[in-house]
């Protein structure tokens, strides 16, 4: 039996040398090729070359080659055949490279694009500024917190600051214009700015000049404008014998002195058409009062360092400013304290609210690529497996492990660079579709991004550590093999692969149970934020925003005007109601009464009255967005000017002053006027879908007139609002500009786009990550199933049924599932509270998106299980056994 025993040995021995000699002889081709072709560059003829790469090769080894490099010669020689014996390999398995390359590219990609959309608006200092580093955004805060706006006069005392060589003020709600024309007016959006504004930017024009400080309008009657590059362009062909032309805007002369660079647009995001002095903006809006009154905050102040000076010294002396102020108008200081924060394209705590949510994203956009990378990197596992011979007659032969180690490595590398490349494209499309998906703005934004310089190296960067995080494992793994197993095929080393690979998978799933959590969240947070009822009709509804001076109608024919605007409006075929609203529901904005006092019912403690939010409207306003009156009347025609004043509360404020909504009847004073409440309305949703209940206070237009407002109109369903629209205001005065021109449902969707990009984004990798997760788990198993082919015959041919075979395989993948959920749904748990903030009434530890996430992945592993186990319930015995 021991002869017999030693004979088969012998012959299975043999067969393997003669097999090992094959591979051999075929890696040694490989090699004479790429030398025989470096010997052609250097001149040689192509028999000549065969034979130098021959006899350079010797005895059909590749011994030489790792010799060559361990002894260090010809370095970049070598370097260009790993990459090229990188590329054939990669060819000879194109499936492997092709999810490869895709599976790194995505999450490259969603990286990048992410990363590229964070540079535009947090990292890239606004264009045209010079040297921007040295300039600082000034804010006032309240109690240490906030970024908020300042008085003229307290930005003339900011602006004495010695450690500021200069400090500028920018109005960036300045009073729209209307640019008189031959064919009758156009909306012009301005941007009111000190006169010293360019020169603290450090900003050169174009042609012209810029302002002065004889442009203030202090001591001269006339008015200046400053155009900006596009609206020249627009505007007028890019004439440069613009400059010195008077325009007429507001019905008042500007004199054109000069047009600002191409690349210059201001310091913010927010890009005007033209920029005006302050005290024009005033004088144009009847306002000159406002630059006396320190409680009027107003202006953005945006300043230079001086030379040698620091950010930490400016805030030191202004902090030291301010304090100073409180202490002199304790009762008039606008705010209490100053922050000096380095200059961004977001102002104010836009900034920070931005920043919060864009790593959000770009945590989402990491996990993919951390579940990518898991996925290739067991991929790369399974890859070495089948090379384990081969290394290991390299190793016997002489071949160094860092030799071998950077072969491996720089498959990787090159995977990682095709996959970079990728991204690079997918990071474009992701950027645009981002784009595309910003709903309509009250306001123009200028927003390059772009793959720039510190874009490109990001994106080299990750996918460097990418590459080599991904090739690591499996390259130090494959080439540190116990030579006699590993020409033997042992089992043992097998084993110890694949419960490595199953490792690489329960990570690679408890990322993407992570993952499908957060997408869960940001999706239920949609669903709750597009349930909630913001108290008032938004489907068929058009709105054009208007400002009633621009067409030189003081208060009287203002509100003359806009009635008879709405009697217009309803007379079109299409339109069933019309009124006009000074604001807009869910803009985002909103307007302050000033304190209200009630007689009997004193205001909170250190308040001088009641607060609230109001809004201007007229007649039909309440049945056109359907907003019902708990008590009372609404506004009517006998509501006009000279009648006394009324007034409609909405519930929250009548209930937190009186305790009841039975208030009719009841008067209150805002300054010098005093009015009487008509009505309660319903509470509604007024700035945002997310804010808790607000004081809200309501009054006729006629009474409280107000030239900016909104025409409000509801047309028949199915209609084209925005062709109704169009129609109404140039047919009723052609001197009266559109300023911008929506619907409600426009307004709702400016509300929601956060929740729409996180849910976009969110789900979008998520459905990746979880597809990465399904290949994942069915290359585990069907590797162990090919791994245990014979034992699985021996199984079947000892009596075992297909069904219990068909369970055993099923069982592996679920369990490895079950792990992966498990360190997911733990990981999500803690995780998912950081993104909170974001979420619209759904906790970060809900528990349908939790379930949900733990049924699809659950779902997707037995999918992904059950084409392995069938294929190991179908093997025959008779096959499985005759196989080596």
């Amino acid at each position: 039996m021991s002869m017999i025993r030693r004979l088969l040995l012998r012959v299975r021995a043999v067969v393997l040398f003669g097999r090992l000699q094959r591979e051999m002889d075929e890696e040694m081709r490989a090699h004479v090729e790429l030398a025989t072709e470096r010997n052609m560059r250097r001149g040689l003829s192509r028999s000549d070359a065969v034979v130098a790469a021959r006899r350079e090769f010797g005895n059909a080894t590749v011994l030489a080659s790792d010799a060559r490099d361990a002894r260090g010669a010809r370095w970049a020689e070598s370097i260009v055949t790993d990459v090229r014996l990188a590329v054939r390999g990669l060819r000879r398995t194109p499936l492997f490279a092709a999810i490869a390359v895709l599976s790194i590219g995505v999450g490259v990609g969603a990286t990048t694009g992410i990363m590229t959309l964070a540079n535009a608006l947090l990292l890239q200092t606004p264009p045209g500024v010079g040297h921007a580093e040295r300039v600082v955004s000034v804010g006032g805060t309240r109690n240490g917190k906030g970024f908020d706006t300042f008085s003229y006069v307290t930005f003339t005392d900011y602006a004495r600051a010695s450690s500021l060589s200069g400090l500028a003020a920018l109005d960036l709600e300045s009073t729209p214009l209307s640019l008189v024309t031959s064919s009758g007016s156009e909306a012009v959006k301005s941007g009111a700015v000190s006169t010293n504004f360019f020169s603290v930017l450090d900003a050169h024009p174009q042609i012209g000049r810029f302002f002065g400080p004889s442009d203030d309008g202090a001591t001269s009657p006339g008015s200046v404008v400053v155009l900006t590059d596009r609206y020249w362009r627009a505007r007028f062909d890019g004439d440069s014998s613009v400059v010195g032309r008077t325009i007429t805007l507001n019905g008042a002369p500007f004199t054109v002195v000069g047009v600002a660079s191409p690349r210059f647009q201001g310091p913010f995001v927010l890009a005007p058409d033209v920029w005006i002095p302050l005290r024009a903006s005033l004088r144009l809006n009847g306002n000159e009062e406002m630059l006396t009154d320190r409680d009027d905050i107003w202006l953005v102040a945006v300043g230079r360092l001086a030379p040698n000076r620091t950010i930490g010294q400016a805030q030191a002396e202004l902090s030291s400013i301010a304090t100073r102020l409180r202490a002199t108008y304790p009762k008039e200081a606008d705010l209490d304290g100053v922050s000096v924060r380095p200059l961004t394209l977001v102002p104010g705590d836009g900034h920070r609210v931005i920043a919060a949510f864009m790593t959000v994203l770009f945590v989402v956009a990491g996990l993919v690529l951390v579940v990518a990378s898991t996925n290739v990197a067991g991929m790369l596992l399974a890859r070495a497996a089948g090379r384990q011979r081969e290394i290991a007659v390299r190793i016997a032969m002489g071949a160094s492990r860092a030799r071998l180690v950077r072969q491996l490595a720089t498959e990787s590398l090159v995977v990682g660079l095709a996959a970079g490349a990728l991204g690079l494209v997918l990071a474009t499309w992701l950027v645009a579709m981002v784009m595309r998906l910003v709903p309509h703005l009250p306001v123009q934004l200028v927003i390059h991004p772009t793959l720039d310089a510190r874009v490109f190296l990001f994106a080299l960067g990750i996918t460097l550590i990418t590459a080599i995080a991904v090739g690591a494992l499996p390259a130090l793994e494959s080439t540190n093999p116990e030579l006699v197993p590993a020409l033997k095929v042992d089992a043992g080393a097998t084993a110890r692969r694949h419960r490595m690979r199953s490792v690489l998978l329960v990570s690679q799933i408890a990322v993407s149970m992570l993952l499908l959590v957060i997408a869960g969240l940001f999706g239920r947070s949609l669903v709750r934020a597009r349930a909630v009822d913001p108290g008032f009709a938004t489907h068929d509804i058009a709105v054009v925003s208007l400002d009633l001076s621009l067409a030189g109608y003081d208060e009287t024919r203002g509100i003359a005007q806009a009635q008879a605007l709405v009697d217009r409006a309803k007379t079109i075929p299409g339109v069933t109601q019309a009124a006009m609203s000074a604001m807009l529901p869910l803009s985002g904005t909103a307007m302050g009464f000033g304190p209200i006092a009630f007689d009997g019912h004193s205001a909170p403690s250190g308040q001088e009255g009641w607060r609230a939010d109001w809004n201007v409207v007229t007649p039909g306003y309440f049945n056109l967005l359907e907003i019902p009156l708990v008590r009372g009347r609404t506004f009517t025609a006998s509501d006009r000017a000279g009648a006394p004043p009324v007034a409609i509360l909405n519930e929250t404020f009548a209930k937190k002053v009186f305790g009841t909504t039975n208030v009719v009847g009841r008067t209150f004073r805002n300054g010098s006027r005093t009015a009487t409440v008509v009505g309660v309305a319903r509470n509604a949703k007024y700035r945002s879908l997310d804010e808790p209940p607000l004081n809200f206070i309501y009054v006729p237009l006629a009474q409280w007139y107000r030239a900016r407002t909104n025409l409000l109109v509801r047309t028949k369903p199915g209609m084209n609002p925005a062709g109704v629209l169009r129609r109404i205001v140039p047919q009723f005065d052609r001197r009266l500009p559109v300023l911008d021109q929506s619907t409600m449902e426009d307004q709702i969707a400016f509300s929601l786009f956060p929740q729409h990009l996180a849910l976009w984004i969110a789900g979008s990798l998520g459905a990746i990550a979880l597809l990465l997760a399904v290949l994942g788990i069915y290359g585990v198993i069907a590797y162990g199933v090919a791994q245990r082919t014979r034992e699985i015959g021996v199984r079947i041919a000892l009596g075992a049924e297909r069904r219990a075979i068909l369970g055993m395989v099923l069982r592996q993948g679920v369990v490895l599932a079950g792990l992966g959920v498990v360190l997911g749904g733990a990981a999500a748990f803690g995780a998912t509270r950081l993104i909170g903030s974001f979420l619209f009434g759904v906790p970060p530890t809900d528990a349908v998106s939790f379930a949900s996430a733990t049924v699809l992945l659950s779902i997707a592993a037995l999918l992904a299980s059950w084409l392995p186990a069938r294929h190991a319930a179908a093997i025959d015995p008779i096959l499985a056994l005759r196989s080596e």
